[in-house]
């Protein structure tokens, strides 16, 4: 069954190929975002479909999240959810359309403006 599966993969590669450049330019676009907001420190992931920048505002990762959840209508993970060195960290993922991004970039960029 691997070797079936295998053969299918190297059969649908250029497939494969579309997804990742749609990966890498929703995470060029997440981490352009994340880079120029203002209290937010960020580094561009090289195998992942997700951030986990570092903020400075004054708040817990879970108080945070819940905020941006019931003001923005926007879902992140609270960093403290990743041990005790998560905390200050939100995980934000990028494995959802452009359209989307776009909106919860927008919605985090108002959130952290009241902050």
């Amino acid at each position: 069954m691997a070797q079936y599966a295998a053969l299918e993969a190297l059969n649908t590669r250029s497939y494969v190929d579309e997804m990742v450049n749609e990966f890498k330019k929703r995470r060029d676009y997440v981490y352009k975002r994340l880079s120029e907001m203002d209290g937010i420190e960020v580094r561009k992931p090289k195998g992942t479909f997700y951030m986990f920048p570092r903020y400075e505002f004054d708040i817990p990762s879970q108080k945070l999240a819940e905020d941006i959840m019931v003001k923005e209508k926007v879902a992140i993970t609270p960093g403290f959810a990743f041990g005790k060195y998560g905390e200050k960290h939100i995980r934000i993922s990028f494995a959802t359309s452009m359209k989307n991004l776009e909106l919860g970039r927008d919605a985090l960029e108002r959130f952290i403006s009241t902050l």
